[in-house]
């Protein structure tokens, strides 16, 4: 906000101290603070990136040596059913 308020008015632009105090006032008495409570993460991938076959069979070697065996294995899964498609 403030690059935009100088690159539009130079010298002139505004800021927060050129705010009457009694409205700088009024606005902190407004804020309300909340606090969310996360129960559940969904998560969700992509695992086809419409990718050819090589890159797709590599990203799932090298996840499987990183020991991401699960993910290796869905997407080996996945190369299966695109190579019979």
């Amino acid at each position: 906000m403030k690059k935009m308020e100088e690159r539009t008015h130079g010298e002139n632009a505004w800021q927060m101290a050129d705010a009457p105090k009694d409205y700088l006032n009024a606005m902190l008495e407004n804020i309300i603070a909340f606090r969310i409570e996360i129960t559940r993460i969904l998560g969700k991938s992509k695992m086809s990136q419409n990718r050819e076959t090589v890159d797709f069979e590599n990203v799932a070697r090298v996840l499987a040596e990183r020991g991401s065996a699960h993910m290796a294995a869905r997407m080996n899964q996945i190369s299966e059913t695109r190579e019979k498609g």
